[in-house]
């Protein structure tokens, strides 16, 4: 989630694995990556409460594609909006 947030794209695809001792990045793909994964996928994890919640539903690949760009540029939007304060 903080890579996520720090990269500042509209998705991201992060593979790290864990040895019980260190964690190493295998792959990293940010701008386009397969989506193949999701039509055989039974669901996805949400960030919730400071947690990550599983979520069974199945997705279509155009759906989730266009919805995280929306997701992106309407918080992009947000912030241009903002006002912003001097102290």
């Amino acid at each position: 989630q903080e890579i996520y947030i720090k990269m500042n794209v509209p998705h991201i695809s992060i593979d790290i694995v864990f040895d019980g001792n260190e964690f190493y990045l295998i792959e990293f793909q940010s701008l386009y990556f397969g989506t193949a994964g999701i039509p055989y996928s039974e669901g996805y994890f949400t960030h919730k409460n400071d947690d990550w919640e599983f979520v069974t539903k199945k997705l279509e690949v155009e759906k989730v594609y266009a919805d995280s760009i929306v997701q992106y540029l309407e918080k992009k939007n947000v912030k241009k909006t903002e006002p912003i304060y001097h102290s």
